[in-house]
């Protein structure tokens, strides 16, 4: 399995046991909020109910604008809403450019669809 770096990895593992769910989908939620650049956002602070409950308890707060980077991570929150609660949508062709210069976050792409 692809990740980005170990604590990628180690955020993955962190999440399937604390969500405890098998779904194929909620695993894909669970891999992309386990990218470092977005689970070091998360505010664990209150129990969470899902991999992005944090994005709709702040939706229109600093932290959701933050992702918009330039370099896509906000495209892969999109891609992982969409697998986590099926109506957030996922605009392929945005991301490929956005991510054009990112070889990791195509990996990642790579490595959901593998899922």
């Amino acid at each position: 399995m692809y990740f980005i770096c170990p604590e990628h990895e180690n955020h993955y593992e962190f999440l399937l046991k604390y969500f405890k769910n098998d779904h194929k989908d909620y695993k894909k939620a669970c891999y992309i909020a386990a990218i470092p650049i977005i689970f070091n956002r998360i505010d664990f602070t209150e129990r969470l109910h899902g991999p992005f409950d944090w994005y709709f308890k702040k939706e229109n707060s600093n932290l959701v604008y933050s992702l918009n980077d330039g370099e896509g991570t906000n495209y892969l929150v999109d891609l992982g809403l969409h697998f986590w609660s099926g109506h957030n949508p996922f605009h392929l062709n945005n991301a490929s450019y956005a991510w054009r210069n990112n070889d990791d976050y195509f990996k990642v792409l790579q490595q959901i669809c593998v899922m």
